[in-house]
């Protein structure tokens, strides 16, 4: 598989990159980002053959020689976002909302529906949030714009594009790696979510996933191994609990 990645110097997308390298399945990774990954992130994965980086300066506007690049994927694992907090709605939303639609358009523009082989359609995993809305009637503006994404991806893209989307949204999830934990959360972020771990972990248990979970469900999505979780229709969100009911499902196969 071919996989498309972006967001990974995140917490979510870190560990996404790390278990697709190590992944004998996936043939190649191309990562968007706004500059080379760093020192922190490159020493924690294993050197690899495999991994391309395309320093994207603006995800609202791509040159024309990428749409034609983007769509010779099989898969594309979007762990791209940020916190809500000291943000606008309009700035938020240009982030979460619009950087997707782009990605979408782009995608089309490069003919994605002619690179597909038999049936198999390109796959769009948007890690998403628990508490996202698709009414947008909470008083949440993250649940109303992750919400909204979700919706844009599920019912505005049409069948014949052969783009299949899904929205996993996962609950508390903390770093394992040292290096990641350090440079994706910050010194006040480690000192309060340290003790809460344990205490997601043992007392919240459906609002927790370790983020190696998180990975393996993202990276099956794209490589088709939910496509029928619950039966002819299929899922397409994912809760946190959900997420983990199929993990555990899966392993006790």
């Amino acid at each position: 598989m071919r996989l498309l990645l972006a967001g990974a110097t995140g917490a979510a997308g870190s560990q996404i990159l790390k278990d697709a390298v190590s992944d004998p399945s996936i043939s190649s990774i191309t990562v968007l980002s706004r500059r080379t990954l760093p020192d922190w992130l490159t020493s924690t994965i294993p050197e690899n053959n495999k991994t391309t980086t395309i320093v994207v300066n603006d995800f609202t506007s791509y040159s024309p020689d990428l749409p034609p690049q983007f769509a010779s994927h099989d898969a594309c694992i979007w762990a791209l976002g940020s916190t809500s907090a000291g943000k606008t709605e309009a700035e938020y939303t240009k982030i979460t909302y619009d950087y997707v639609v782009k990605m979408i358009e782009a995608l089309n523009q490069g003919e994605v529906d002619k690179t597909r082989e038999g049936t198999d359609p390109f796959r769009f995993v948007f890690v998403s949030g628990n508490g996202a809305d698709q009414t947008e009637q909470t008083s949440r503006m993250f649940g109303r714009v992750k919400g909204r994404t979700e919706k844009y991806l599920l019912d505005e893209i049409p069948e014949s594009s052969r783009i299949l989307s899904y929205a996993l949204r996962p609950g508390a999830f903390f770093p394992e790696d040292p290096k990641i934990w350090q440079n994706t959360r910050s010194t006040f972020e480690r000192v309060l979510l340290t003790p809460l771990k344990p205490v997601f972990a043992t007392f919240i248990p459906g609002r927790y996933i370790p983020v190696g979970e998180l990975s393996r469900f993202a990276l099956e999505a794209a490589k088709g191994k939910w496509d029928k979780a619950a039966g002819d229709e299929g899922e397409r969100v994912f809760s946190n609990s959900r997420m983990r009911e199929l993990l555990v499902g899966r392993d006790e196969l």
